[in-house]
């Protein structure tokens, strides 16, 4: 992969990270969540970034393609906690309109940055894919 690629992937890791600290839900009194404050993600931050860094210095497909389904999986946690949330604490029930009443903009800033992070993977494997057939 070309280094401007690269450093383009790495800066789009870099803001999705960063957008874990920004506030996910929250009525601006009483509840305020960030994204790191559950506990799924922290833990899963870890492999997702191991998997990350491999994949950015791999000609590996293997390796692009477990980074890719990483970062499904972080998309698909993302809008796990936009559904549920809530339920253990406030309602007592999944609540689409009591989910977006209560969610922030640093929730639909983060699923925007999922969502580029899931397109530079794709268009990384490819990438690397092309780049091993040109080498054969």
């Amino acid at each position: 992969m070309k280094i401007r690629l690269k450093i383009l992937f790495i800066i789009v890791e870099i803001l999705l990270f960063a957008s874990f600290f920004l506030t996910w839900f929250g009525d601006g009194d009483m509840v305020v969540l960030r994204g790191v404050d559950f506990d799924v993600f922290m833990g899963w931050l870890i492999f997702f970034y191991i998997g990350t860094w491999f994949s950015l210095f791999s000609t590996s497909k293997k390796i692009h393609v477990t980074s890719l389904i990483a970062s499904i999986c972080v998309f698909l946690l993302e809008i796990y906690q936009f559904l549920t949330w809530h339920y253990l604490t406030i309602t007592g029930y999944i609540s689409l309109a009591f989910s977006f009443d209560m969610t922030s903009l640093g929730f639909y800033l983060s699923l925007f940055i999922c969502c580029i992070n899931i397109v530079c993977k794709i268009i990384g494997m490819k990438l690397c894919t092309h780049s091993i057939i040109e080498k054969k």
